[in-house]
């Protein structure tokens, strides 16, 4: 939307990535699961790891935008002009020609955010949600079985290489 002619769609989407990105992920999950449910009083009955994933997903959403956007402005403008010559319409240029070129730039960031939501997971625990590698020290401290620990953080890990190679 930043890329967009329209001057408000413009405001809109740099007024949305300045506040995610600015604000940080612990005060986000503060407003998501204090705040908005005060507001729309029908959040109430929304679970705290449901307002985490939606806390979270609009902040990854703000840096994964702006990413993209920059992906996208990579792409040299004589691949526009190329496309002008040979009478190819926007959207064809887009999906031929543009978004090829621009994944290839943004996959490692996508792949670093990933990363990272799952890193700031653990930040659910001050809401009282227990996170990945919490779960999995409960399951050891309480039946002594750190394969299973240790499985999670394994599979944990392979996840995050598959996807980041993707």
């Amino acid at each position: 939307m930043r890329r967009s002619r329209y001057r408000w769609l413009q405001a809109i989407a740099r007024f949305y990535v300045s506040v995610f990105r600015a604000v940080p992920g612990v005060v986000q999950i503060f407003l998501a699961y204090y705040g908005l449910p005060e507001i729309i009083p029908a959040l109430k009955t929304w679970s705290p790891e449901v307002m985490v994933i939606l806390a979270l997903g609009f902040k990854y959403a703000a840096y994964m935008a702006e990413t993209f956007r920059a992906a996208v402005d990579s792409v040299d403008a004589g691949q526009w002009e190329a496309a002008t010559s040979l009478q190819i319409n926007k959207w064809a240029f887009f999906k031929h020609v543009m978004l090829p070129q621009a994944a290839v730039n943004a996959i490692p960031g996508f792949g670093n955010y990933t990363i990272g939501i799952l890193k700031e997971t653990a930040l659910a625990f001050v809401i009282g949600v227990t996170e990945l590698f919490g779960e999995g020290k409960l399951i050891a401290g309480g039946s002594f079985k750190y394969a299973v620990r240790l499985s999670i953080w394994k599979f944990t890990q392979r996840s995050q290489l598959f996807i980041g190679c993707w």
